[in-house]
């Protein structure tokens, strides 16, 4: 049952998020329901995403990229909707969104509607257009963090979380790594057409022991460098990269060292969408600190902060501060 998920580089290896994702991936990739795929960068949402796509019987329909976390926010709807736009390139294909937590509400209605009545109002247009495509879409950020702050369609979140896939960081499935390195040295000496270069044993503990920030990229492109620039067929401790051990800058003691901390003990439990959780709460401290600064006077408040009054006034009303 698992043969055609074991063949995706990404999810190989014996962890047990890996192996719970592999026994899913039959059913949801056998049907036409939509998929959130949820994970930091660099652990495989999109190639995950492709597999699926391409395992459902894909290979002859369209598998379109809705690029929208590099897209300007103007042109984020005639991307999605336009005439040659995603859903019409995909027809009974796929559209897979790269990051769906920074589409605007106003679009987070529309895919709504694409979800629940499978059809769209393309741009400039007054009457609907049917569409089969299936939505694969992948986020980086905790998406029920933003539906409670009212950045995210909660209908929306609800539909696409009906079948969701959670992709681990690297750090979180070490017993992977050595297949990994290995399915990337060879398919670095297929780029380069030389013969296959191992690792020694302390080489790949030395790997296993990382806490690869740049996920699956950065271990291959580790693979990458070192089956380039190693002398001979085997790569040893030495031959490693020294900046996978650099140090890193001395941690203030003061609030961003206290921020430093949490920030890494948050991402080390698996936490995604820091920044939705700790800007909003760094906002909130520093205009209570500017009102009590200020005796309450706004204006002043302000100032202080460096904003104007009216942006004072929409940020306290936002963040639902007691500014009295």
């Amino acid at each position: 049952m698992l043969s055609r998920a074991v063949n995706i580089p990404e999810l190989l290896g014996s962890s047990p998020p890996v192996v719970r994702i592999r026994e899913s991936f039959e059913q949801l990739a056998g049907g036409r329901t939509p998929i959130l795929l949820v994970g930091e960068q660099g652990t495989g949402k999109e190639e995950t995403a492709r597999a699926l796509h391409r395992h459902a019987g894909g290979t002859l329909r369209a598998f379109v990229v809705a690029d929208v976390s590099e897209t300007a926010p103007a042109e984020i709807e005639g991307l999605l909707f336009g005439e040659s736009a995603a859903f019409m390139r995909a027809n009974a294909g796929t559209v897979y969104f790269d990051e769906i937590g920074v589409l605007i509400p106003a679009l987070q209605a529309k895919l709504l509607r694409v979800l629940q009545e499978g059809e769209f109002y393309p741009v400039g247009h007054n009457k609907p257009v049917k569409t089969g495509a299936r939505i694969m879409a992948a986020t980086t950020q905790d998406l029920k963090t933003r539906a409670s702050a009212g950045l995210f369609n909660q209908r929306l979140l609800e539909a696409l979380s009906a079948n969701r896939m959670i992709l681990p960081p690297l750090r979180h499935r070490r017993s992977d790594i050595p297949g990994l390195i290995k399915h990337y040295l060879a398919l670095e000496a297929k780029e380069l057409s030389i013969m296959a270069k191992s690792m020694t044993e302390a080489a790949v503990q030395k790997l296993v022991e990382l806490d690869w920030p740049g996920n699956l990229p950065q271990l291959e492109s580790v693979c990458r460098r070192t089956t380039a620039f190693t002398d001979g067929r085997l790569i040893d401790v030495d031959d490693l990269p020294d900046d996978l051990w650099s140090k890193p800058q001395k941690r203030s003691d003061g609030w961003s060292g206290a921020l430093d901390k949490w920030a890494r003990r948050a991402l080390d439990e698996g936490q995604v969408g820091i920044l939705d959780i700790a800007v909003p709460e760094l906002e909130r401290v520093m205009i209570r600190a500017a009102l009590d600064k200020s005796g309450g006077q706004r204006q002043e408040a302000a100032r202080l902060l460096g904003w104007g009054r009216n942006t004072l006034t929409r940020k306290i009303k936002d963040l639902e501060i007691d500014a009295d």
